[in-house]
C-alpha cells in the first residue's frame, strides 16, 4: 500500500554472480517478446543467510522509492454559498484553497534506459512524481508512461544520461506453494527494506478486499511482510528473479500479504510500453472450474480443464460454435488449469488474431478456432424474454415455471415454433445451482424442453451421478447448469 502525508525494453541483467556459484558467468537470454530479458533456467539456491544477504545486495540497486504529490481540495466547491449568500472565501484572500498530498510507494527498474514498474495506486491522480534511485544524488523526475487501473499496475520512465541496474522478470507459474521469496520495497518511508518469506498460497481471490481491483486474475499470498510504502516493490525468488509485484496487505491479520503474479504483468507491460493502455479481448464466454461430478456429468475421463458456463449471444465463441456445457481444455495452446486463468488469459489475446480453442464435447475432442474482438466497453441493453405470464406451474427443486407464448419465445432468441418454458420462481436446489427467475429451459440432458409434461419427466428420471445437465436461456445468451438432484 501507498503512504499518504497529508496538509510529495529489453531487461538488464542483476548481478546474479552475487547469488553463488550456481550462475557464475551466466548471461541472460532474451525473452520471446522481445520486452525484456530473462536469467537462463537454472537450479533455486539453497535458502541460507549468505544467500539471502548476496540477494539483497545484487536486487536492492534496483528498486527505487516513488514519491507523489496529489492536489486536494479544501471545499467541496467554490463560489457563492445559498446560506451565506456570498463566497466566505472573500474574507480570507491569501489562505490557500488547497494543499498538496505526499505520499511514498516502491518501484522497481526493468530495462537499462529507465523504464520503471509499480502499483497504479501509487501514482493515482498524482500531479507530480519523483523517484529516489540508489547511488542517483536527489529525487529524479518520472513520467507516467501508462495505467493498468484493473491489474493496479503503473509504467513509469526517468530520463538519466547513464543505465540503470535492472532486475529480470521471472516465471510465476512455475514456482510452488513453500517457495522462499523476498520482498524489497520502502515501508514507512524506509528506504530498501527488505522482508522473507514463503508462498503461502496462489490462486487467491481478493474479492473480499474492497480496497483492490481485480482484474480477473489470482494472486500470490505471502507471509513476507509488506508494509504501507512497499507496494510496487518485486517480490524474488532466490535467483533474484521477479515473480511478483507487491500490492496488498490483508489489514485483519498479519502475515497475510499479495502480490500479483509476474506473469499477468508481463501481459499489461507489453501494452503499456507500446501504447500507454490495456486492450482487453473478448471471446464472449464464461467459465467454471471443474469437479469429478460434472466431469463424470459429461462424460469426461477425468477432471481436466474448465467447464464454459455461459455462451454470449452473437460473441466470437458463439459465432466459432462454441456451446454451453463444453469442457475447455485449452486456449491458444495454453492448458486450461483453473476459471480464474483462463479469465485472464482470454483478456490478453490479441484481437483479430485467430486462436484455437482445444475442447470436450460429449461427443468427445472438439476442436474449434476462435477470433477474439476487442473487449466492449458495456453490453447493450436486452430483452429478457419474460412474458406476462400465466398461473405458475409447480416442477419441482424449487421451480415454477410457466410457457412461453409465441411472441415472447421469439423476444427470448427461439427458432420459430420453438416451444419453451420460462422460470418464474427458483429457490432451494435451482436458486442455490444458479437458476434466475426470467431464464429459459432449452434442454436436460440433452432432451429437449418444450412443455410442462417434458420437464417433469426429466426432472423425474434417474440423473446420472445425482446431476441434471441444464441447458438455459438468458438474456439470448446460452448456459449450462449442472442441477443436483436432492428431491
Amino acid at each position: 500500500m501507498i503512504v499518504r502525508r497529508g496538509p510529495s525494453f529489453l531487461l538488464g541483467a542483476v548481478a546474479m554472480a552475487l547469488i553463488g556459484a550456481h550462475f557464475a558467468g551466466a548471461e541472460e537470454a532474451p525473452a520471446s517478446d522481445t520486452l525484456w530479458r530473462r536469467l537462463p533456467d537454472g537450479p533455486i539456491p539453497a535458502a541460507t543467510s549468505d544467500t539471502f544477504g548476496r540477494l539483497i545486495e545484487a536486487c536492492r540497486p534496483a528498486v527505487v522509492a516513488v514519491h507523489t504529490q496529489v492536489r486536494r481540495s479544501l471545499v467541496g466547491r467554490t463560489g457563492e454559498e445559498p446560506f451565506f449568500s456570498f463566497d466566505p472565501w472573500r474574507l480570507f484572500p491569501d489562505f490557500p484553497r488547497e494543499y498538496r498530498e505526499e505520499g511514498v510507494g516502491s518501484g522497481f527498474v526493468i530495462h537499462p534506459d529507465g523504464w520503471v514498474v509499480t502499483n497504479h495506486h501509487v501514482v493515482a491522480g498524482a500531479s507530480q512524481i519523483l523517484l529516489s534511485i540508489p547511488g542517483v544524488s536527489g529525487r529524479v523526475p518520472a513520467r507516467l508512461a501508462g495505467a493498468d487501473e484493473r491489474t493496479d499496475l503503473a509504467l513509469l520512465k526517468v530520463d538519466l544520461p547513464h543505465p540503470l541496474p535492472t532486475l529480470p522478470l521471472g516465471d510465476s507459474d512455475l514456482f510452488p506453494v513453500g517457495a522462499w521469496v523476498l520482498a524489497i520495497g520502502n515501508p514507512f518511508g524506509l528506504e530498501a527494506v527488505a522482508t522473507k518469506g514463503i508462498v503461502s498460497g496462489k490462486g487467491r481471490s481478493l474479492s473480499d478486499l474492497p480496497s483492490v481491483h481485480t482484474g480477473g486474475f489470482d494472486f500470490i499470498q505471502t507471509d513476507a511482510a509488506i508494509d504501507r510504502g512497499s507496494s510496487g516493490g518485486p517480490l524474488l525468488n532466490l535467483r533474484g528473479e521477479v515473480v511478483g509485484i507487491n500490492a496488498a496487505i490483508n489489514n485483519r491479520a498479519r502475515g497475510i500479504s499479495f502480490a500479483i503474479p509476474v506473469n499477468v504483468a508481463k501481459a499489461v507491460l507489453i501494452q503499456l510500453h507500446r501504447v500507454g493502455e490495456v486492450r482487453r479481448s473478448y471471446l464472449g464466454i464464461n467459465v467454471a472450474d471443474l469437479g469429478w461430478d460434472v466431469a463424470d456429468l459429461l462424460r469426461m475421463p477425468e477432471p481436466r480443464g474448465v467447464v464454459i458456463s455461459e455462451v454470449k449471444a452473437g460473441g466470437p465463441a458463439d459465432q466459432a460454435g462454441v456451446k454451453a456445457g463444453d469442457i475447455l481444455l485449452s486456449i491458444a495452446g495454453r492448458p486450461a488449469r483453473r476459471a480464474s486463468d483462463i479469465g485472464w488469459h482470454s483478456q490478453t489475446l490479441t484481437p483479430g488474431v485467430p486462436v484455437r480453442l482445444e475442447m470436450w464435447r460429449l461427443s468427445g475432442p472438439v476442436s474449434l478456432t476462435v477470433v477474439p474482438r476487442e473487449r466492449p466497453t458495456a453490453s447493450p441493453p436486452q430483452p429478457s424474454g419474460r412474458p406476462a405470464l400465466p398461473a405458475p406451474l409447480p416442477a419441482g427443486p424449487g421451480l415454477e415455471v410457466a410457457p412461453l407464448d409465441e411472441t415472447s419465445a421469439q423476444a427470448a432468441g427461439l427458432p420459430q415454433g420453438r416451444m419453451a418454458l420460462v422460470v418464474i420462481r427458483a429457490q432451494g436446489e435451482a436458486e442455490a445451482a444458479g437458476i434466475r427467475v426470467g431464464d429459459v429451459i432449452l434442454e436436460i440432458d440433452g432432451t429437449p424442453v418444450e412443455r410442462r409434461e417434458d420437464l417433469e419427466r426429466l426432472l423425474a428420471a434417474p440423473p446420472r451421478g445425482g446431476l441434471l445437465r441444464l441447458f438455459l436461456l438468458r438474456q439470448k445468451n446460452t448456459l449450462f447448469i449442472a442441477l443436483r438432484r436432492t428431491w
